[in-house]
């Protein structure tokens, strides 16, 4: 079953996208932390530092098994049967707190995505 994703932050991408930052080669991502083992494995294990600031990991793709990966502050999911208010997303937003959450999350994982700046992300994810 699929669900949906609106989220703000960053996408990483991974799995069947390839990842979507500037630290990869063609054999994959260049950090250090990610030699060594399976790199979703290993960004995944990094997250629990972040969560103190307020920043997840947050799975999507059709695959299970070629998982992609945003970095995001706020997140909705959205089940097959149900329906987002988007008037949600207008809400206020405490947008320098978030983006400087996003951008000390990245410091702690060495990576620097392609993606300008954090933006409201939406797309599907597996369930």
């Amino acid at each position: 079953m699929n669900s949906g994703i609106v989220a703000y932050g960053y996408d990483l991408g991974g799995g069947t996208t390839g990842w979507k930052v500037r630290e990869v080669d063609a054999v994959g991502l260049t950090v250090a932390w990610a030699e060594d083992a399976d790199a979703s494995d290993s960004l995944e294990d990094l997250m629990p530092s972040a969560r103190h600031l307020g920043v997840e990991l947050q799975p999507y793709g059709d695959d299970e098994e070629q998982q992609q990966y945003l970095l995001v502050t706020r997140v909705f999911i959205i089940h097959q049967t149900e329906v987002l208010d988007l008037t949600a997303l207008t809400e206020p937003h405490d947008y320098p707190a978030w983006d400087e959450a996003l951008r000390q999350a990245l410091e702690l994982v060495e990576l620097t995505p392609i993606q300008r700046q954090p933006a409201w992300l939406g797309c599907s994810a597996f369930s």
